[in-house]
């Protein structure tokens, strides 16, 4: 399986790369920072598709590998108690296979003993290579975190804005979704995967930092993107599995508690 993977990324990296690729694997290396590719494949478009990016944009990533939507093992990784009580909606397979593969991802991260991972999904586009390089290169000057998003979606509420060259850094009061491309902490990685089960996506826990004593924090603008012909269909799983009446009511209520929180956990950490 693996040798497959190294065949096929063997076969990419005689494509051409850009003029910065070799800064960016630099910038990379120089703060610790391993990067991670999440996808299901050993061999396919996915993949190919993930590892041509990556070359394209000088990184040199390793896979975490994920299992297949239709797994049984994902089956001892969904609680669905907890889902019951805490969201709204059922985790569809591929949410629950995805999610897998960011945790396969945060545990190389500590395997490997570096201090951050940089996670991408295999459907990631890199739109901005220089804009990377450039937040790479300022971490010591970044507020602290333990989650930095590249790629968003739905950005919620007030925000605390943090400028630099040609970047910002923001903190949000309710957070945003999106997984496609991040820095992870081995901290943030440790206290995820302290959870034995799961019971909502991987990005709708990054708006519930308060649970495990997190900082998540996004960079704008993005310098990741999604690839629309490969982007998968969970957004679609999401909003397709309709809810019953009694989970609409139940769903009211856990915004109204999710809002709450993230109130309570934002005036905290202004004070601090």
């Amino acid at each position: 399986m693996l040798q497959l993977i190294m065949i096929a990324y063997k076969r990419l990296s005689s494509c051409p790369q850009m003029d910065f690729s070799m800064d960016l694997a630099t910038a990379l290396s120089d703060h610790g920072i391993l990067t991670l590719i999440v996808t299901y494949q050993t061999e396919g478009p996915r993949l190919e598709h993930a590892l041509s990016e990556a070359n394209r944009a000088g990184l040199k990533p390793r896979v975490a590998l994920s299992i297949h939507s239709d797994d049984l093992s994902a089956v001892d990784l969904y609680d669905s108690e907890a889902n019951l009580r805490f969201r709204k909606r059922e985790m569809s397979p591929g949410e629950i296979a995805c999610y897998w593969g960011h945790r396969e991802a945060w545990r190389l991260l500590l395997q490997d003993g570096t201090d951050f991972a940089l996670v991408l999904e295999d459907d990631f586009h890199v739109k901005d290579p220089e804009l990377l390089k450039s937040a790479i290169t300022s971490l010591p000057e970044l507020p602290i975190f333990d989650i930095l998003l590249f790629r968003t979606h739905k950005p919620r509420g007030p925000v605390r804005r943090w400028l630099f060259s040609g970047f910002s850094v923001e903190e949000r009061l309710f957070g945003t979704t999106g997984a496609t491309g991040y820095l992870i902490s081995a901290k943030a990685a440790r206290r995820l995967l302290s959870r034995p089960r799961v019971f909502r996506p991987v990005d709708e826990d990054f708006i519930a930092p308060w649970e495990l004593g997190l900082r998540v924090l996004n960079l704008t603008p993005e310098p990741i993107g999604e690839t629309t012909e490969l982007t998968s269909s969970l957004e679609e799983q999401r909003t397709s599995r309709r809810k019953g009446r009694n989970r609409r009511v139940h769903g009211a209520w856990l915004k109204a508690r999710w809002q709450l929180l993230s109130l309570i956990y934002w005036f905290r950490k202004m004070r601090s």
